[in-house]
């Protein structure tokens, strides 16, 4: 999608701001065009991909902190280099190639912190799942949707079989 130059720095913020506008975009659409419906479905699968990928980051990232670092006290220093929520996310498909997500950081930060407490054993399956679908559905209603994202299938998906 974007290639990378003498100055890649510069090609991630264009990427970045292109990301972030197509979110504004989406909510912006008023009308039940045919183009429209395409927008929002596209947007709806780069937001399950992203809301499902923070839980995962969260749960891995939090594990290898909690090896590093669990039986110490944290400190400001340490809380520096806990785990945190990105706003953009990378990723590679054989259809689309690379493509890059943007969402607000109140959502992506409530799904973080969600996918640490799952990897905690704060909180179990079934309420995980609930919770997940509650932020995707503020996240449907900031895009103005009108269908819900469904998330965390993944967490499901071996029950099923």
């Amino acid at each position: 999608m974007f290639g990378i130059g003498k100055k890649p720095a510069n090609k991630l913020e264009q990427a970045k701001t292109i990301v972030r506008s197509k979110y504004q975009e989406c909510k912006a659409l008023d009308n039940d065009s045919h183009r429209s419906e395409i927008t929002r479905l596209r947007m709806a699968m780069q937001m399950r991909n992203h809301l499902d990928k923070t839980f995962i980051d969260a749960a891995k990232e939090t594990e290898v902190f909690e090896e590093k670092y669990g039986g110490v006290s944290l400190t400001v220093e340490l809380k520096k280099k806990a785990p945190k929520a990105k706003e953009f996310m990378r990723f590679e498909s054989k259809l689309n190639g690379v493509f890059f997500t943007w969402m607000p950081p109140e959502f992506s930060k409530e799904m973080f912190t969600l996918g640490t407490s799952y990897q905690k054993v704060e909180t179990d399956e079934a309420t995980t799942i609930i919770k997940a679908q509650t932020i995707s559905k503020k996240v449907s209603d900031d895009l103005n949707l009108g269908f819900e994202i469904e998330v965390l299938r993944f967490l499901t998906e071996d029950e099923d079989e």
